[in-house]
């Protein structure tokens, strides 16, 4: 399907499988059809399906603001972050209503996915390559910059970027991360996403690590004016987080 005729249709008749491959998953369009879709499961109450696709356009979501993250100031941060909070109370709302509170996977890896857009690596990143003697290296993490600053001004326009120019210099900029991994491990580990279960896996018997929540609660059609408060408990012995509110506030 030509990318413009996928364009101009509504979100939920684009066909998600066509617009994954015409524009990739990073895609504003790709990410409001995923949405679209997951509604339409969730009205149907078909959570499973409805779930599994809120998760991978939050995961999209959140690769794409990261890559934008690396190269804009604390400003810009904010005023993306605000403008995706309307969809993080949405998730987190329904993987409450829908999910059992024993198995808040989804609602923790949203939670970490969150705080690791904020806490981002690209200064130590930065500051690891430069502190190397390796001039190839620097040249290669130079290099490696530009694209993914032409590439967040181009993911900062949303639908007017052309999805070919996105598409070459994504595949440019994927090649030389490779090449930088190769050359430093400090660069390579830098790089790496931190999952629940990697926290899961160090923690020792007995311990416990949390994330607290807040958000405001949807009623599948809007939000309300109930504000929810609760902690994500993680232990080494738990098939996954637990959901434990603690504390509803109405404005």
């Amino acid at each position: 399907m030509p990318w413009e005729s996928i364009r101009n249709q509504p979100p939920f008749f684009a066909g998600k499988t066509g617009m994954e491959k015409e524009l990739g998953k990073q895609h504003p369009y790709f990410i409001d059809n995923t949405e679209e879709l997951a509604r339409v499961y969730r009205n149907m109450n078909e959570p499973v399906k409805a779930g599994q696709l809120f998760t991978e356009a939050s995961q999209s979501k959140y690769e794409r603001l990261e890559k934008i993250f690396r190269f804009t100031n604390e400003t810009e941060k904010r005023l993306y972050l605000e403008n995706i909070n309307g969809s993080n109370d949405e998730y987190q709302s329904f993987y409450y209503k829908k999910t059992p509170h024993n198995k808040a996977g989804r609602s923790f890896a949203m939670s970490l996915l969150n705080r690791n857009l904020i806490l981002s690596s690209a200064q130590q990143a930065r500051q690891a390559v430069y502190n190397s003697s390796d001039t190839v290296l620097v040249s290669k993490y130079d290099e490696w910059t530009a694209i993914k600053q032409q590439l967040a001004n181009l993911y900062a326009k949303g639908g007017e970027a052309r999805p070919e120019q996105v598409t070459m210099l994504e595949e440019k900029g994927n090649t030389l991360e490779k090449e930088l991994s190769r050359r430093s491990s400090a660069f390579k580990n830098l790089q790496k996403k931190i999952n629940w279960k990697d926290i899961q896996q160090k923690l020792n018997t007995g311990e416990a690590a949390i994330e607290f929540l807040e958000f405001r609660i949807h009623n599948d059609k809007e939000e309300t004016d109930s504000i929810l408060y609760a902690a994500l408990i993680l232990k080494k012995n738990l098939p996954e987080p637990v959901l434990v509110p603690y504390l509803k506030k109405r404005n």
